[in-house]
This record gives C-alpha cells, sequence and structure tokens, in this order.
C-alpha cells in the first residue's frame, strides 16, 4: 500500500482531445444494460465528440467469428510492425 493522500497525486499528461472522447464512448459502451437509455442522449449531446472518438477506427463486418478474429490479427499485426515491434 502507497502511503500518500489523493491531494499528493498529480496528473503526468492530459489525454487528448481525442482520447478523452474514446474514454467517455468507452464509458457509455460499457453502462449497465439497465441505464443503455441514455447512451442515445450521449451521442446526441455533443455529436463532434462521439466522431471524434471514432476517428481513425475501422469498422469491419464479418461473416463470421473466425474471420473477425482473423482481420483483428491481421490489423495488430500491421500495426506492430509499423511500430518496429515485430520483425518479418
Amino acid at each position: 500500500m502507497m502511503k500518500m493522500s489523493r491531494e499528493e497525486v498529480r496528473e503526468l499528461a492530459a489525454p487528448t482531445p481525442q482520447l478523452a472522447a474514446r474514454s467517455a464512448l468507452l464509458a457509455q459502451a460499457l453502462r449497465p444494460a439497465d441505464s443503455t437509455e441514455y447512451w442515445r442522449a450521449f451521442r446526441n449531446s455533443d455529436g463532434s465528440g462521439f466522431v471524434r472518438a471514432l476517428e481513425g477506427v475501422t469498422f469491419v463486418e464479418a461473416p463470421d467469428e473466425r474471420l473477425e478474429a482473423l482481420t483483428l490479427a491481421l490489423y495488430m499485426r500491421r500495426a506492430l510492425r509499423r511500430r518496429g515491434a515485430l520483425r518479418r
């Protein structure tokens, strides 16, 4: 256990607007089922935040779970290669 008060904790860096928007969207998506009526209000409250949260996100519709998982694996491999984490 760390012996620090809450006041001693400081933020290292503020999230980018896109990351903040994505975090808010994820929080809404993970709401308990009995509060999903708030989803529409969230989307309509600030359309630009909703759009910003999804910038750079690719929608893939696959016919089954196997192809969905394969597609995700290929996108992840490409992202890791671009960042130099994987070698060919």
